[in-house]
């Protein structure tokens, strides 16, 4: 993990399963009528019930066992540094709130570069600052992201702020990223 502090900081409070389910809304128009989607870091489960409704064929990894035995079906237990898939495998893969937990998020890009389909699409959240009571406890340089970018071609970016406050109050700078293969 490439930030154990900060993942025990502020994963007991599970945030992000309060998140907003307009990032799954967003991937979904992303990728055509009844795609094969992976959610790379999928907790609980919350988006990929959210796809299968949409009517696609999503598959959900996450390391978290604890976390995976509530998101069945469609689970499996991996870590997003060694995916468990054929090249090719996916039209979509969504990564939110994941990149800045992992211990090598550019190996993780590669991993994820080969599960994708020529074509394919990727939503990826980068936490360019992640803030606490006015101190930086995470920070994503613009070379880390160019690093992560790799040999996608970039679609779109998006900049917002997230505020959450649980486990407490903090903001997330994001940079939304729409990568092609």
């Amino acid at each position: 993990m490439r930030n154990a502090a900060l993942h025990e900081k502020y994963g007991a409070g599970a945030h992000w399963l309060q998140h907003p389910t307009e990032y799954g809304a967003r991937f979904s128009s992303l990728v055509p009528e009844s795609s094969t989607i992976c959610d790379i870091g999928c907790s609980q489960g919350r988006d990929i019930r959210f796809f299968r409704a949409q009517g696609h064929s999503p598959v959900g990894i996450d390391i978290s066992l604890p976390d995976l035995q509530q998101a069945r079906p469609s689970v499996v237990a991996a870590d997003a540094h060694l995916l468990p898939f054929s090249e090719a495998t996916f039209s979509g893969l969504f990564m939110i709130n994941v990149v800045h937990y992992l211990s090598n998020p550019e190996a993780a890009m590669r991993e994820a570069y080969l599960a994708l389909e020529q074509g394919g699409v990727i939503q990826l959240h980068v936490n360019r600052q992640i803030i606490a009571d006015g101190v930086v406890d995470f920070e994503t340089s613009e070379e880390e992201i160019a690093a992560l970018v790799g040999d996608f071609r970039v679609d779109s970016t998006y900049e917002f702020d997230r505020h959450d406050i649980e486990p407490e109050p903090h903001t997330h700078k994001i940079l939304e990223l729409v990568l092609r293969k």
